[in-house]
């Protein structure tokens, strides 16, 4: 994963609540926002969805993993498996 292709923060939905949580690149964990129009927010800072997908997985298992690279992610957030395996090739 390069930092380059993440944002410095996203905002995210926490899935057992639907709560708001904002995700800082680097940073385990995530901050509560309340419930907000997650789309929205990301929308105005640019964020996109594989971007918001990769944060995610990398603020819960680390941000070496695969899966905090936007390229293993389809525009809707799904598993891109060609793009999964092009990452694991540069690991």
């Amino acid at each position: 994963m390069t930092s380059n292709t993440l944002p410095e923060y996203c905002i995210a939905s926490l899935p057992s609540t639907g709560e708001a949580i904002k995700i800082t690149r680097g940073e385990s964990g995530y901050r509560p926002l309340g419930m907000q129009d997650v789309d929205a927010l990301n929308a105005e800072i640019g964020v996109t969805v594989p971007q918001r997908e990769a944060m995610f997985a990398g603020s819960m298992f680390g941000w070496h993993v695969p899966a905090a690279d936007p390229r293993t992610y389809n525009d809707d957030g799904s598993l891109n498996r060609k793009g999964l395996e092009a990452v694991r090739e540069e690991s």
